[in-house]
């Protein structure tokens, strides 16, 4: 949170993808939101991408997938924040190599373990297509292609970010 650019891109993604849809009450939605922020820029407790990472996919389904669908609903199309959030993810994740019992990716400087369910690390880590996980229903609840544009954006953001474009 003390990168410029990522404090930025959190608290556009904060005010106008998230907060205005979790509640009608924007001021209670707005302080905690705030509060998470300011857990995030502690010092003191030390977050680590792979303790954040941790089942990504059902976070992502249970956290955000709500606000994603209640942003389309209103305005018709995709949120442009929560989009590059999500092609981050499946980057991620698309990138996974199984290193005998575990199953890792290559971030600069280190590999990460990632610790998901173990059918989606599976997924990634035998090559398969990131299109058709997103319309996997049994993942998602729903087939995550059919919002419009949405499987093109994060193939597109995909491929970007896999040739080192930070898209933030």
């Amino acid at each position: 949170m003390v990168d410029k650019k990522l404090s930025a891109f959190v608290e556009d993604t904060l005010k106008a993808e998230i907060i205005p849809f979790v509640s009608s009450d924007i001021q209670a939605t707005t302080v905690f939101a705030n509060s998470v922020k300011d857990r995030f820029m502690n010092p003191f407790l030390n977050h680590q991408l792979v303790s954040i990472s941790l089942n990504s996919i059902s976070k992502w389904r249970a956290r955000v997938l709500p606000s994603f669908k209640d942003y389309y609903a209103q305005y018709g199309e995709i949120a442009p924040c929560l989009t590059i959030g999500f092609s981050y993810l499946m980057a991620m994740y698309s990138s996974i190599q199984k290193q005998v019992d575990k199953y890792i990716v290559q971030v600069p400087n280190r590999e990460i373990e990632l610790k998901d369910d173990l059918p989606y690390l599976e997924y990634f880590a035998n090559g398969n297509e990131i299109k058709a996980f997103m319309a996997e229903e049994s993942v998602w609840g729903e087939d995550l292609t059919a919002y419009a544009g949405f499987a093109e954006a994060v193939l597109e953001n995909v491929e970007q970010i896999k040739k080192g474009i930070c898209l933030i």
